[in-house]
């Protein structure tokens, strides 16, 4: 092949993966939610949180365990979302949590359109209610999605920003590592790790969600931006929804089964 084919068919293979990254984050931004915190001594923070089904919001447990919730906030219109329970894991060392809210993106959906194009296209055509999860256990866990894209949705704080924003962050799969300080595998991606995307999607360019940011892994006393960005396997996530009884929309009978 010519050199200059060959630089064509890249670039249109580059073109490509972008596309599908931002018809991701488009689909998917919605589901994304910015939690306001309020640690022990009074300080404020922002963590993230995302939409899996039936009202059920995922964060990191660190992001909500001994904090007062100020407020859970979604992109898009949506009445004031209510906290019924808070569900975390028996394991303390595992990082998850799941938020059983009143949350009812139909509802919501349905009061809003999008122009497309010359078109006006309701939000629920074209916008997702929830993120569908990767059935997944550790042990099935290899090599293959190394070096694979997704995509991070979360709320980083901006320097001088005025409001709180979704930030999206592309992202390859650089690792899979079994880390001795923490239970479960940990996906290692390509980007700068940062607060405030505590509890974020890693969503897969293969449309789904493939683990949930939960660390910075350092060393020693290094700053959180000089380590390498992990997200937690979904296995922590589907142990805790099975032992709670809290099923998602999209998952199997058989996997569910096999599970419980």
């Amino acid at each position: 092949m010519a050199a200059g084919q060959q630089e064509k068919r890249e670039m249109e293979n580059r073109k490509e993966v972008g596309n599908k990254l931002q018809q991701l984050y488009f689909k998917y931004s919605y589901c994304i939610f910015k939690i306001f915190v309020q640690d022990e001594i009074g300080d404020k923070h922002t963590g993230t949180g995302f939409h899996i089904g039936n009202g059920l919001i995922v964060t990191a447990r660190h992001a909500v365990e001994k904090m007062k919730i100020i407020s859970i906030e979604a992109e898009g219109p949506t009445a004031k979302i209510e906290i019924k329970k808070i569900h975390l894991p028996n394991n303390i060392e595992s990082d998850v949590a799941v938020l059983e809210t009143n949350f009812t993106p139909e509802r919501e959906l349905s009061l809003t359109t999008y122009h497309l194009g010359d078109k006006k296209v309701p939000a629920k055509e074209c916008k997702a209610s929830y993120l569908p999860i990767q059935e997944c256990w550790d042990d099935w866990v290899g090599s293959e999605l190394v070096l694979s894209k997704c995509i991070i949705l979360g709320y980083p704080p901006i320097p001088t920003s005025r409001d709180v924003v979704l930030v999206a962050v592309s992202a390859d799969v650089s690792a899979i590592v079994d880390s001795y300080l923490r239970p479960h595998v940990h996906y290692i991606l390509s980007n700068v790790p940062r607060g405030g995307f505590s509890g974020a999607p890693v969503i897969s360019e293969y449309d789904f969600v493939l683990g949930i940011v939960t660390t910075a892994l350092t060393s020693n006393d290094e700053p959180v931006q000089l380590g390498f960005c992990g997200a937690v396997s979904v296995e922590p996530l589907f142990s805790l929804l099975m032992e709670k009884k809290l099923r998602p929309p999209g998952v199997s009978d058989e996997f569910w089964g096999n599970g419980e």
